[in-house]
């Protein structure tokens, strides 16, 4: 998640909200952002997170207008996209994978021993 400030919120982008007061987090959200130019954010389609489940809430609006010694605040967090995440993680594994397969031809070099990469794959030894 990357923090970003209520100011730069963007009409129609999906952004992730927790609300604190001073107990600490309240509540945990996620939602689209409906900026009309009133003195209010309105969230449309929005999810509350609550003890690992989620809840549909459908809509809910938070003050646009802070005071610096208001106890009870919002922060906004941009969402990481879950595909382009799963594609990364793949991609990392397939890295490690490399990684490994290149340092156990490295050492079956040195070594002289005569298995070869498709056998350590499938687990196979000449």
């Amino acid at each position: 998640m990357q923090p970003i400030n209520q100011e730069s919120l963007k009409d129609g982008h999906e952004y992730l909200i927790e609300y604190y007061g001073p107990e600490g987090l309240l509540r945990k959200m996620r939602g689209t952002l409906h900026d009309d130019g009133s003195f209010l954010y309105r969230f449309n389609n929005v999810v509350e997170y609550r003890n690992g489940d989620e809840k549909p809430v459908i809509w809910f609006n938070t003050n646009r207008i802070r005071s610096r010694t208001d106890i009870y605040y919002w922060l906004f967090y941009i969402p990481v996209n879950r595909s382009l995440k799963r594609k990364l993680d793949l991609y990392d594994a397939k890295i490690e994978i490399t990684k490994t397969v290149l340092l156990q031809k490295t050492y079956r070099s040195l070594t002289g021993d005569p298995s070869t990469v498709k056998g350590l794959i499938h687990g196979h030894y000449r």
